[in-house]
């Protein structure tokens, strides 16, 4: 009856033992976000990190992010990086053409360096080299250009709609020859943003902000993205970009770098032969008639205006807006020496406490709230565990009398 007891005793030790283990090992995760402040976010699955991948490059958060996670917590990395790949990559290194509304706001990966062997129970995601542009940039760009659409659509055709944007773009926005990549994207001259609010942008950006274009038009398009992939050191770079647009059921090629419009394009340029190419020039070429002067002065309203607000959306833009963190990132290099004025947004205030993810509710939460549901947790287990261990010495205990007595 005593090796009963002692049996009873050790299965409740070790089962409060284990538990003390996971709690332990949950604090050692929780205390690691926490050093990398607002950088840090916690994951306990394969789904809490799709999600959290997606809340950054939604919000346009741009910084070195890290994925944390605790011994007791099962990521698998195969999972993560099919995700990745489907979402954020191309399908193949080799494949060159997307449209904006799929990868516009990044530069598709081809290679997916950044998920370490998680030996650190942590997964870094790099969005430096991804995201094209602030969030504020995104904001500010969208409202501009839904403002733009009225005075491009022409007659209203297909063809009058391609051919102002491509108009548009090419006489307001000069190709910086000078621009080299800097260190980062959103500092590259690469973006919407550059394009119609900066107007200073190389081939990249003209192709992007086509693209935009035709997506708020409807008009299907894609961005070329001819590349040099080097398989030794899993290093690409783009040699030249420009678009195909749809056009009475064809693919014509506009290069806005170069001045070609509705032209087609040459055999075997594109990684698969999925869309129907035209083999001829598209024969149209009425007068283009663009009221810049009227423009001008809407772009110079939108430049007053303040887009840093957290909270602030605007009801046409494709992005999802979450809860967003303000990120100090000195490689950005965007300037604008306008006066601010600011536009009717609700206040807000960023927290600072550790983000904790949380799946079921697609929010971020405080360390502290996941810290209280540990210890409610705990409670809640040892409210069960030790009546029932209390209850069992019990009727052991009344069973060893009872054997006595009849003794």
């Amino acid at each position: 009856m005593k090796k009963l007891i002692i049996l009873i005793s050790l299965l409740f030790i070790f089962n409060a033992k284990a538990y003390d283990m996971s709690e332990y090992y949950n604090n050692i995760a929780n205390e690691r976000v926490k050093s990398y402040n607002e950088y840090g976010i916690r994951v306990h699955n394969d789904k809490e990190v799709m999600n959290a991948i997606d809340d950054i490059v939604n919000n346009f958060k741009i910084g070195e992010y890290h994925l944390v996670f605790s011994e007791n917590d099962s990521i698998n990395v195969n999972n993560i990086h099919n995700y990745i790949k489907g979402k954020y990559a191309v399908v193949n290194n080799k494949q060159n053409y997307y449209n904006y509304k799929l990868k516009g706001n990044i530069d598709p990966l081809r290679f997916y360096t950044f998920l370490d062997d998680l030996s650190n129970n942590e997964i870094l995601f790099d969005t430096r080299d991804l995201i094209r542009l602030t969030k504020e940039e995104y904001n500010k760009t969208n409202y501009f250009v839904d403002k733009l659409i009225p005075y491009l659509k022409g007659d209203g055709s297909d063809y009058d709609k391609i051919k102002n944007s491509f108009t548009y773009i090419k006489d307001t926005t000069p190709y910086i020859t000078d621009n080299g990549f800097i260190n980062n994207l959103a500092a590259d001259n690469t973006s919407i943003y550059d394009v119609f609010i900066n107007r200073r942008s190389v081939c990249i950006g003209y192709s992007v902000a086509f693209s935009f274009l035709m997506d708020k038009f409807g008009i299907e398009s894609y961005i070329i993205d001819n590349i040099t992939v080097n398989e030794t050191d899993k290093s690409y770079y783009s040699t030249h970009s420009y678009n195909v647009v749809k056009l009475d059921n064809k693919f014509y090629k506009v290069d806005i770098t170069s001045g070609e419009f509705l032209v087609p394009l040459g055999s075997n340029i594109l990684y698969d032969n999925k869309l129907t190419l035209a083999t001829t020039k598209y024969s149209i070429n009425k007068y283009t008639s663009i009221d810049f002067n009227t423009i001008n002065n809407i772009l110079n309203e939108v430049n007053k205006m303040n887009f840093n607000d957290t909270n602030y959306s605007n009801n046409n833009s494709n992005t999802t807006t979450t809860t967003t963190t303000k990120i100090n990132n000195n490689k950005t290099n965007k300037n604008n020496n306008n006066p601010t004025e600011s536009v009717t947004v609700e206040e807000s205030t960023t927290e600072t406490t550790t983000n904790i993810y949380n799946v079921e509710e697609n929010k971020l939460e405080s360390s502290s709230t996941v810290k209280k549901e540990n210890k409610e947790n705990k409670l809640n287990l040892n409210l069960i565990l030790v009546p029932i261990f209390i209850f069992s010495l019990i009727l052991l205990l009344i069973y060893e009398l009872k054997f006595k007595s009849r003794g």
